[in-house]
């Protein structure tokens, strides 16, 4: 059984790593898998996602954040400090196989992936308290899962575990900060109110 699974895991990854590919997709997806390490990212397109935030949302979608941070910095901790360092598991380029090495930045274990574990947990989060965005959210967490696979530095057993893993995280997460969120929500409610009186 164990040995079917690792034969189907590195099938896929050989055919999304090294023949379902374009220059184009290159590219792509060798810019985007770590975009958010990027200083175009922190100081171009972080401000305008900020600003997009509070022009649809206003103070609420501002005071999420502090909430985001609690349930992907948990669920980043979880995975990369606890789970990576129980399996042990090396990256496709470590283990023997062709692989084809296009993401800037990676080290440590391969198993789960903090990147889709932590993007599918921001989605999942933010879609429960903004339904809205959910789409938005899940799309960008799919493409990054499939960009470290496209990028040769994850299996496909590795974003399926990160996907599912951050996604119970993010609606675990999403139920135990829900209490305290509408207390927060209440909150700005109000102020925003009191704000519209006195224009």
């Amino acid at each position: 059984m164990i040995e079917t699974l690792v034969a189907w895991d590195h099938t896929v990854f050989h055919y999304i790593n090294t023949v379902w590919t374009h220059p184009a997709l290159d590219w792509f997806f060798s810019n985007w898998t770590d975009l958010h390490k990027t200083p175009v990212f922190r100081f171009g397109i972080l401000p305008v996602i900020l600003l997009i935030v509070f022009w649809r949302y206003r103070w609420k979608g501002l005071a999420a954040i502090p909430f985001v941070a609690i349930a992907v910095g948990f669920n980043d901790g979880f995975c990369g400090k606890i789970l990576k360092a129980y399996f042990e598991r090396a990256r496709p380029p470590l283990v023997g196989i062709e692989a084809i090495v296009r993401a800037p930045h990676y080290g440590g274990y391969s198993f789960p992936s903090n990147h889709a574990s932590n993007m599918f947990c921001l989605a999942v989060f933010v879609g429960i308290y903004f339904p809205r965005a959910r789409g938005i959210f899940l799309t960008i967490a799919a493409l990054t899962a499939y960009s470290r696979v496209y990028c040769g530095v994850h299996f496909p057993s590795d974003v399926i575990a990160g996907a599912l893993i951050g996604s119970f995280v993010g609606w675990g997460a999403a139920q135990a900060l829900k209490p305290l969120w509408r207390r927060v929500e209440a909150r700005v409610g109000r102020a925003q109110a009191e704000d519209a009186r006195h224009v």
